[in-house]
């Protein structure tokens, strides 16, 4: 082979490089990054025989028919590159490729800053300084402008690309957002959707358009690649991260529609991709009638008792969990057996690496994807394991919580994923923990099903911890559960919130069934994107509609990625929209709105009269979220916290002793604290603290001061002396407020004891 011929071969593979980068929506700067590290080894043989440089060659090359060079570009400072692209774009105007090179240059520039990535100093639309022809009275472009200008020539001259719509979106919605930074938007802070900017406005309309188009031509792209397996991975990638893209979009426009969508669209993609059968839809569509006529496994309900405020249950109790009993298990022997082997042998080979992709890691754990097990065992394995879904596991979901009063989903039930879990106490208890576990947290899809895959005795500890179990719960019934034996189950509601109880000695095996509902197992349709509600009214929508309680576990997700107050306040007005029960939703919804619009960036309104209203729909929410969640320990916490605050705003003033008595409301004050703190010490105790869980020794303080606004000094005074020697003895260092919380506890002491003095 010659070295022309070895040269251009070299070009064509790094261009497909550099195009495959790009696709991927990782930026030219990783593309040439990557690129270059690629092209090392061989650049030697990209020199002429004259030895000029191939960069230099690309600059005076003015061949129409010569084609863009970008291996040549990877040898060029950043300067040099915008140099040579912007003379590529200005002799040949319609050449797409340097268009949208040279549009991601300019976006990687903004995002590095005037420095650019160290290689040299500032940049221009044209040569450097020191290396450019061009006059030097050419003026430089904003980066932004210059982006947006040549991606969005990039996206008419390469309509199908989807990369170029997508980049053009990046680049407006960041232009967006530096102006709204900048001050050029002007929010009404009245109004969750102030006035804004006219420029802002139409670069976020048009970011939402770009996204669209990017949505719709991956998703054709992925329609081509038959589906999500090994061909379309990386199709499916790229698909959902434009979608999450779009959905943000969505969400600054106000267009609430579209956010949904792309909500239904991420849940069916992810339930697509899974290899598991579905339920039999015969299940859906008549009731109970095709269920009967399967040997379902037997089962208990759970039951909680809830707190005193627990207004959903009038009959003072509830279902928390259920599970199976007696000899007819969820999965027989056989197939818990090849479960258990398949991924001891993954775990044995990967060294124990955990190839789980979104759960949180601790010492001790190890899991992985049964769709991996299952796509490198026998075919055996995924039949069994299909038979027991639509046999055993989604039959008995649909009758049990049905029965139980549960609105049931339209649609089929399905896996939308699914996780084999190790939890290892004696490695966990070498790392210095007290045991191999999981922190409290809720899941998603609808129901979770919990299978032990070895028998109690292997391991000591352990078992789910159901945090709806701590109201009422004694050393006689801990509010842990363990399946009675290998193959049978313990189902929840995805809302229930649990953890994983430490497991303290020997090794604990679990599946764990993540289990939703979809209308339609299809592929999401390549259709045209709903940007508009006339899209919409002509039915491009495809047709797939999320569950409430799956489109409020996604919106929940949206609040906490949002900088702006606003933004996250609607998110969660959304997601309790969409599921009215969802007292998590409530929570942050309640939380927020007592800290205040401003509190992000501790600019907190002062206008009083907006701040007490914020501070009155705090309590609103909060209240609603404890009748949800009964026996969460945060949500009482603030409520309590958000009471005083209340009584704050009433007079205008947070001096001690300087608040008229509200009678009744410290009562709820107090109720709403010692309750926090009764079921924070539950979870204690059953070794599950909440990660987010209460300020103990602030409630404690809260705690006194309601109860000296009430007039009773003798209680007070009482419990701040017992917070003040424990924070005068240090026990509560790791609280930053400590200093604070014992200044206030000192004064509040001198007012309980100046007005003892006065009664006496």
């Amino acid at each position: 082979m010659t070295n022309r011929s070895r040269s251009s071969r070299t070009r064509r593979l790094l261009l497909t490089v550099v195009l495959h980068m790009i696709s991927h929506c990782q930026g030219v700067g990783a593309a040439f990054a990557v690129a270059g590290e690629a092209v090392r080894p061989v650049w030697s043989c990209c020199r002429t025989r004259s030895g000029r440089s191939a960069g230099t060659r690309l600059q005076q090359s003015r061949d129409a028919a010569d084609p863009l060079d970008v291996q040549s570009l990877l040898s060029l400072p950043r300067p040099s590159r915008l140099d040579a692209l912007s003379r590529r774009v200005e002799s040949f105007p319609r050449d797409s490729r340097a268009h949208l090179l040279l549009g991601f240059e300019w976006l990687r520039g903004h995002e590095d800053g005037p420095d650019g990535d160290g290689e040299d100093g500032g940049e221009g639309e044209g040569p450097s300084s020191t290396q450019s022809s061009v006059a030097p009275s050419r003026v430089r472009p904003d980066p932004l402008d210059a982006a947006i200008r040549h991606l969005g020539l990039a996206a008419n001259l390469l309509p199908d690309h989807a990369a170029a719509h997508f980049q053009l979106a990046s680049a407006l919605e960041e232009r967006a957002r530096v102006r709204s930074a900048r001050g050029e938007e002007k929010e009404d802070p009245s109004s969750a959707s102030g006035p804004l900017d006219e420029s802002i406005a139409e670069d976020r309309r048009r970011a939402v358009l770009a996204f669209g188009e990017a949505v719709r031509l991956e998703g054709r792209s992925l329609d081509a690649a038959g589906g999500v397996g090994v061909a379309g991975a990386n199709v499916a990638g790229r698909y959902l991260e434009v979608l999450r893209r779009l959905r943000q979009a969505s969400l600054n426009v106000g267009d609430e529609k579209g956010v949904l969508w792309t909500i239904d669209q991420e849940c069916l993609l992810s339930s697509s991709k899974m290899p598991f059968a579905v339920e039999d839809e015969r299940n859906g569509e008549d009731g109970m009638q095709q269920v009967d006529n399967y040997n379902l496994s037997e089962y208990e309900w759970i039951m909680g008792v809830p707190s005193s405020i627990d207004a959903p249950y009038n009959d003072g109790s509830r279902h928390v969990a259920l599970r199976t009993i007696g000899d007819n298990a969820i999965l027989g022997r056989n197939i818990v057996s090849a479960i258990r082997k398949a991924a001891n042998e993954h775990w044995a080979k990967n060294r124990g690496e955990s190839s789980s992709r979104f759960t949180m890691q601790f010492q001790g754990n190890s899991e992985v994807h049964l769709a991996d097990l299952v796509a490198n065992s026998p075919p055996w394995l995924k039949e069994y394991i299909d038979d027991a879904l639509q046999r055993k596991v989604y039959p008995l979901i649909r009758k049990a919580f049905a029965e139980d009063g549960m609105e049931m989903p339209e649609g089929t039930l399905c896996v939308y994923d699914s996780l084999v879990v190790q939890y290892d106490g004696d490695a966990a208890r070498q790392h210095g923990v007290i045991g191999a576990m999981q922190p409290l947290h809720r899941d998603g899809g609808l129901f979770s099903v919990n299978v032990a895959l070895n028998p109690a005795r292997s391991f000591s500890g352990g078992g789910t911890f159901l945090e709806g179990l701590v109201c009422g719960a004694d050393d006689d019934l801990p509010p842990v559960r363990l399946p009675v034996a290998p193959g049978h189950a313990l189902l929840h509601r995805s809302t229930e919130r649990h953890a994983g109880a430490p497991t303290t000695t020997g090794v604990r095996e679990i599946l764990v069934l993540f289990v939703a509902a979809r209308p339609s197992i299809v592929l999401p349709s390549s259709s045209e994107v709903p940007t508009s509600d006339a899209g919409r009214r002509q039915g491009r929508v495809p047709p797939c509609r999320a569950s409430g309680v799956e489109r409020s576990f996604h919106l929940k997700l949206l609040a906490r990625q949002q900088e702006d107050w606003f933004g996250m306040i609607k998110c969660y007005e959304m997601a309790l929209a969409q599921y009215p029960d969802d007292g998590e939703a409530a929570y942050w919804l309640g939380f927020h709105m007592v800290k205040g619009h401003g509190s992000a960036n501790n600019q907190r309104t002062t206008d009083v009269e907006m701040r007490r209203r914020e501070v009155i729909s705090g309590v609103r929410f909060l209240e609603k979220a404890a009748r949800f969640c009964p026996c969460d320990a945060k949500v009482f916490f603030y409520l309590g916290v958000a009471r005083l605050k209340m009584s704050s705003c009433a007079t205008h003033n947070d001096n001690v002793g300087q608040h008229f008595s509200l009678g009744g409301e410290m009562d709820l004050v107090v109720q709403a604290l010692e309750n926090a703190l009764d079921l924070d010490n539950g979870c204690r105790i059953a070794g599950c603290p909440d990660g987010d869980g209460i300020d103990i020794p602030c409630a404690l303080v809260y705690v006194a001061e309601a109860h000296a606004r009430q007039g009773n000094y003798c209680e007070a005074f009482d419990r701040l002396s017992d917070i003040i020697k424990k924070l005068r003895r240090g026990e509560y260092t790791e609280n930053m407020n400590a200093s604070f919380l014992l200044k206030k506890a000192n004064a509040l002491m001198a007012y309980c004891e100046q007005n003892l003095k006065c009664d006496s």
